[in-house]
C-alpha cells in the first residue's frame, strides 16, 4: 500500500515515515493507514508501528479523518460492504 501510494504521489517512504506534518504528506500518511485498516488483517498497533512508530490512536484518527478529507475534496469513498 505504501509503495503504491508513494509511486502515485511522488513522496518517498522516508518522507511518509518522518515526523513532518505538511498537509500533503499527512494526507498520504492517512490514506496509507486507512487502506491498511481496510485491506489487511493487521491490528491498529501493528499499523502504527509500521508507520514510523505511531500510536494506535493515530491510526484510529487517520481512519476517521481520511474519508472526511476526501469528501471535502469532492471525492467520496464507496461504502464498506
Amino acid at each position: 500500500i505504501m509503495r503504491r501510494l508513494c509511486r502515485a504521489t511522488g513522496f518517498t517512504e522516508n518522507e511518509i515515515l518522518s515526523n513532518r506534518r505538511s498537509q500533503p504528506i499527512v494526507l498520504v500518511r492517512h490514506a496509507i493507514m486507512y487502506w491498511a485498516c481496510r485491506r489487511t488483517t493487521r491490528s491498529l498497533p501493528e499499523i502504527g508501528r509500521a508507520m514510523g512508530g505511531r500510536d494506535h490512536t493515530t491510526v484510529i484518527n487517520a481512519r476517521v479523518k481520511y474519508p472526511e478529507k476526501r469528501k471535502a475534496m469532492g471525492r467520496n469513498l464507496r461504502e464498506v460492504r
